[in-house]
């Protein structure tokens, strides 16, 4: 009963005792402490900025580690705040906001910084967060209609000197193809193309078709980019139409969504062309 009513006589005056993990911040701010974000982006507001307009071309993995660390970085941020809140209190006058300060503080002005800054790094980390849970999920919602008519998909770096591409579709007279082309002019004087085709029937269309909706493959993004800056990586390209609609991607050092889709048709497609070749 009295711990009961010592709490409300607290509550009541905007008092709340200090426990050793408020005491343990007091001293590091003492110390002259600085405090700095976890997140790297925080603390530079170019890298915020360029962030923020790519958080709609981001992998949903990457925007779930944005998310997830955005969290942490707002709980830490409300813990310091929790600390001067039970200092302060609601006082909203200057001159008495320092004479609470100064109990605990030699500098106030320094305190108050370092409050100031928590306070800062939070609304920073609930833009991330905010930002990141719009784009999250915002790929196509539903399965294009009709045969599978094209497939392709490029890849390569520039810089590196190599390319390729893998492209089912079907002839003017309905007949399928399956073709591979692989570019190399790395350290050659002379550009490289080396393009081989088989011909396919219907049933590698319907096999493709299949996996793309068994996979949910159409809910990817329209682009992709990585979290992280990287230069001269690979890009990638990718069109699949059908009768009634069309599949477009692409990105840079990034996606897609379902990458393990991707992977299931490029590896599908991949012992197709084998096996055509070793029977010929």
């Amino acid at each position: 009963m009295k711990k009961i009513l010592i709490m409300t006589i607290a509550t009541l005056f905007g008092f709340c005792a200090l426990n050793a993990q408020d005491q343990k911040l007091i001293d590091e701010i003492n110390k002259g402490a600085t405090l700095k974000s976890e997140m790297y982006w925080i603390e530079n507001q170019r890298f915020l900025d360029d962030l923020l307009k790519r958080t709609s071309y981001l992998e949903d993995r990457d925007l779930e580690v944005l998310i997830k660390e955005a969290q942490k970085e707002i709980a830490r941020m409300d813990q310091i705040l929790v600390t001067r809140d039970k200092i302060i209190g609601k006082e909203k006058k200057e001159a008495r906001i320092n004479k609470k300060l100064k109990k605990h503080f030699p500098e106030p002005e320094k305190a108050l910084a370092y409050f100031q800054r928590a306070e800062e790094i939070r609304d920073k980390a609930n833009m991330i967060r905010g930002t990141a849970q719009s784009s999250y999920g915002t790929g196509g919602t539903s399965m294009p209609e009709g045969k599978l008519i094209r497939f392709s998909y490029t890849s390569g770096n520039g810089f590196a000197g190599w390319g390729s591409e893998v492209e089912l579709s079907r002839k003017e007279n309905g007949e399928g193809k399956l073709r591979y082309t692989e570019k190399n002019h790395n350290r050659t004087p002379d550009l490289q193309t080396i393009t081989e085709e088989v011909e396919v029937d219907d049933a590698v269309f319907d096999k493709v078709t299949e996996i793309i909706r068994n996979g949910q493959f159409y809910k990817i993004k329209k682009d992709y980019q990585p979290l992280h800056e990287i230069m001269d990586g690979t890009g990638w390209n990718m069109h699949i139409m059908f009768e009634k609609g069309d599949i477009s991607s692409g990105g840079y050092m990034a996606g897609p969504d379902k990458g393990e889709v991707l992977s299931e048709i490029l590896k599908y497609l991949r012992s197709v062309f084998v096996e055509i070749k070793e029977k010929k």
